[in-house]
């Protein structure tokens, strides 16, 4: 179950990153804004991996793998919300 649970978390990372880009070059108006804090969040997660790998720290993506997962549910939530064009 470990194992399981490490895949998925490690598989967050690059689906959220994929999603992001998505995101950004098709979302326009409130729904990109609100995709703005899970940029931040990992954006600040990167700056915290590159001080911790310059310092010569083992655990330095830590953050990221476990920031993943929540940004990307956050992203799911906002498509949730966001208006398709059948909805409108």
């Amino acid at each position: 179950m470990r194992i399981v649970l490490g895949l998925v978390l490690m598989s967050a990372l690059p689906i959220y990153l994929v999603a992001q880009m998505v995101i950004l070059l098709r979302w326009r108006g409130w729904a990109l804004w609100l995709t703005l804090p899970p940029m931040m969040v990992m954006g600040a997660a990167g700056v915290i991996f590159v001080q911790a790998q310059a310092t010569g720290s083992n655990l330095a993506p830590l953050l990221m793998f476990v920031a993943a997962p929540f940004c990307l549910l956050w992203l799911w939530v906002i498509r949730l919300l966001r208006p398709t064009p059948e909805r409108r």
